[in-house]
């Protein structure tokens, strides 16, 4: 008969097998990727993934947590659509954009909030709840911009582009502005007048 311990001395043994299996899967990922591509263990490489999946990155984090607990929550991307609804309605109503943030920020935990605390003091399952959240606030995001886009954020905000290997604004690459030209000399490491 087989001790106790002996089963889990197996189980670790083949969790440590798998772990292994993933770092050996990984470093052949590398090596293959850098053999295909010189750039692909670049900087500039790391520096647009970066941009690429930062937002997501910011989601998909927590999200694990929750999923590691055995739970989900199914209103994350309606939370989102609302918070930037809110974001745009903020911005067009005139506040500087260091407090719309902030405000976005409160709303969106605040929603999270009643997520939790709905789950948690009626003990209900997390995915009815957040499948009900998650008409809620993309309801809310239509009620807050209906059929309108708000687009007139200031470039700084906007995309990044890549130029002379460092990311910078929108508006330091496009003809008229006429930032551009100092943005450019600053960026290409020129002296810069004041």
């Amino acid at each position: 008969m087989a001790r106790p311990d002996s089963a889990l001395s197996i189980a670790k043994r083949r969790h440590l097998q798998w772990e292994a299996m993933l770092v050996i899967v990984l470093v052949v990922s590398l090596v293959a990727g850098r053999v295909l591509s010189p750039m692909f263990l670049s900087s500039a490489n790391f520096s647009n993934m970066l941009a690429d999946f930062t937002e997501i990155a910011l989601i998909a984090l927590p999200m694990t947590l929750i999923i590691v607990a055995t739970e989900i929550d199914l209103s994350v991307a309606s939370v989102l659509g609302a918070s930037s609804a809110l974001m745009g309605v903020l911005w067009h109503m005139g506040l500087p954009m260091p407090l719309v943030i902030v405000i976005i920020l409160a709303a969106g935990t605040l929603a999270g909030l009643l997520n939790g605390l709905v789950i948690v003091r009626f003990t209900w399952l997390s995915l009815a709840v957040t499948i009900g959240t998650l008409a809620l606030f993309g309801g809310l995001a239509y009620v807050l911009l209906g059929d309108q886009a708000i687009a007139d954020f200031p470039a700084v905000y906007g995309v990044r582009h890549r130029h002379g290997g460092r990311l910078v604004p929108a508006d330091a690459v496009h003809p008229g502005n006429p930032r551009r030209d100092r943005i450019r000399g600053a960026v290409a490491g020129d002296a810069v007048r004041p």
